[in-house]
């Protein structure tokens, strides 16, 4: 069994330890607001309470997205959440544009022209349709199933050009904030 506590853990725990008299416990003689119980308070709650805490439930919500577990429900499913609890958690830690954008980031478009195959990310279908001249979104899906080639231009899933192109990543703030984003080469 791999142990969660680490050895910063077990230093700021011996520092408490060292409080202790023949008499009485370290517990009745710290304060509240002393440093290593703060710490020590702090690393449990992160380490044994991930779904509490901001830092660690993004990179939940990262992994999960990264596992092919691309909605609340799937996620929920998959930590064992009800997906309105996976919702409420978002909010409460102030994570909604970071799970708006990892929903954007893996469930966009990404346009390639073919003659020199330059690419841009798009936020959603209906951009990459207008971004190449189709006024309906519908008319990628065809593009993206059969990998074939329109206008000059292919049209890939964010998702599959992931997988395809491991080291692709773009800024989630970007993500955010862009309808249409130029991939560096």
């Amino acid at each position: 069994m791999t142990s969660l506590l680490t050895d910063d853990f077990y230093e700021h725990l011996h520092k408490l330890e060292e409080l202790r008299t023949t008499q009485e416990s370290w517990v009745t003689r710290v304060s509240d607001d002393d440093k290593d119980l703060k710490w020590c308070q702090a690393f449990i709650h992160k380490t044994l309470y991930p779904y509490e805490n901001r830092e660690s439930f993004a990179n939940i919500l990262l992994q999960c997205y990264q596992d092919g577990h691309d909605n609340v429900n799937k996620i929920g499913k998959h930590l064992g959440m009800h997906h309105t609890t996976v919702k409420q958690r978002i909010e409460e830690l102030e994570l909604s544009d970071f799970y708006e954008s990892l929903y954007l980031l893996y469930h966009g478009v990404i346009m390639q022209r073919s003659e020199d195959g330059q690419s841009w990310f798009m936020r959603n279908r209906q951009t990459g349709a207008e971004f190449i001249g189709f006024s309906d979104r519908r008319a990628l899906g065809p593009m993206i199933t059969a990998k074939k080639e329109k206008r000059g231009f292919k049209a890939y899933r964010a998702r599959d050009w992931k997988e395809a192109h491991p080291d692709f990543t773009l800024p989630l703030e970007e993500v955010l904030h862009n309808e249409i984003i130029k991939i560096k080469d």
